[in-house]
């Protein structure tokens, strides 16, 4: 159980609204996730950080959109994040993977 009360986007209110918006459209789902809404408290924080994320993860870039997060998952398993392994884009990881970072970066 988290120890900080995500914001839904139906609960978001005039300054969070907009940043969950612009947060949904540059998302490969059309939503936001549950790390954004989790950081809705703080809506200037939040849009900042998107920004930032943002800005590491698009074009013009060295590494794919791919590569990007497949480097954002050994990271998380690295550093233990379960929600983080589990919640990569649909395709980063097969079974196999998954296995082999928990046995090996995080086992």
């Amino acid at each position: 159980m988290s120890w900080i009360t995500p914001v839904a986007p139906a609960q978001a209110g005039p300054r969070l609204a907009p940043v969950y918006e612009r947060i949904a459209a540059q998302s490969s789902s059309g939503r936001v996730s549950n790390l954004w809404q989790s950081w809705g408290a703080d809506p200037a924080g939040l849009d900042t950080l998107h920004a930032h994320y943002r800005a590491l993860m698009s074009d013009p870039a060295p590494l794919t959109a791919a590569q990007c997060e497949m480097i954002a998952v050994v990271v998380s398993a690295t550093n233990g994040c379960g929600y983080c392994v589990v919640a990569c884009p649909f395709g980063v990881l097969d079974q196999r993977s998954y296995w082999y970072l928990t046995l090996n970066l995080v086992g």
